[in-house]
């Protein structure tokens, strides 16, 4: 599985089973509020992977999109809309789990739901200098776990400190940036929509 924002991907590599554009916004001001990332860009250069047969090389090709702005009518009308150059072909999911990742929001009532381990754990989440971070989310890499630039990814995956956070996890213990992040919560109905 590949996940990746889409904004500078020039190809996806054969044999990927699931490729995932991480695509958090529905306009243009939403999108570059959210991510500080170009919008014209990041649309272009996923049409251009869609036109030069690059989503043909995954068997599973999915567009995740963080609800944050706009109801829910207006928000599914402009991804449908952004994207209907590949309609039939990819996936939209649509999240509403953006509340309060990684905790920097202050939390302001008791926690109603089950926590749960994060899948972020299961994937190799990669900066743009190649190091191996915790989480998609770990905006500052906080937490290293080796260089996919250096390291052989045997090393990456059996890193300490990555089996000791994924052992934590399992055993319902969230410590240092998923102390109060609820992102790994179970999925309420209604909360994903599949277009």
């Amino acid at each position: 599985m590949i996940i990746t924002n889409g904004s500078v991907t020039d190809e996806i590599p054969e044999g990927v089973g699931h490729f995932i554009i991480s695509f958090n916004g529905d306009t243009k001001e939403h999108y570059e509020s959210i991510t500080g990332l170009n919008f014209e860009q990041t649309i272009e250069n996923i049409k251009r992977l869609y036109k030069n047969g690059q989503f043909k090389k995954a068997k599973k090709i999915e567009i995740h999109s963080l609800q944050v702005y706009s109801d829910d009518k207006e928000y599914h009308t402009n991804l449908k809309n952004l994207f209907s150059f590949c309609e039939g072909e990819v996936k939209i999911r649509v999240s509403k789990k953006i509340d309060n990742q990684l905790g920097y929001l202050p939390v302001k009532e008791e926690r109603k739901y089950k926590r749960i381990p994060c899948d972020y754990l299961k994937v190799i989440n990669v900066h743009v200098d190649g190091s191996v971070i915790m989480c998609a989310h770990d905006f500052f890499a906080e937490n290293r776990w080796g260089n996919l630039l250096i390291d052989p990814i045997w090393r990456v995956l059996y890193w300490e400190d990555r089996i000791k956070k994924i052992c934590e996890h399992n055993n319902g213990i969230f410590t240092g940036l998923c102390k109060n992040c609820n992102y790994n919560r179970e999925i309420e109905k209604n909360e994903i929509f599949y277009l």
